[in-house]
């Protein structure tokens, strides 16, 4: 703890430079994360239309089906007005 300290304050003091690069390590390594995290957003957006698509498509077969069994049930009134 204490040779942290010392790095510290001769740092602040100018007693040694650290090369720009070993400087900008930090940032580049924040900057790859907000990339990271903004690919992640991206595909969940992505994932999202799809499942909305899916949904669209199960409503789309869940009319039909509804047409179809409209169609059954008028052709179930003759057969049961005659078993009754």
């Amino acid at each position: 703890m204490a040779i942290l300290i010392l790095w510290l304050i001769a740092k602040g003091l100018n007693l040694f430079n650290t090369p720009f690069y070993i400087e900008m390590i930090p940032y580049f390594g924040g900057f790859l994360a907000v990339l990271g995290m903004a690919k992640e957003i991206v595909r969940s957006f992505h994932e999202l239309e799809r499942v909305v698509d899916d949904v669209k498509e199960i409503k789309e077969d869940i009319r039909k089906i509804e047409g179809r069994i409209i169609v059954l049930e008028q052709k179930m009134i003759p057969l049961e007005a005659r078993f009754i």
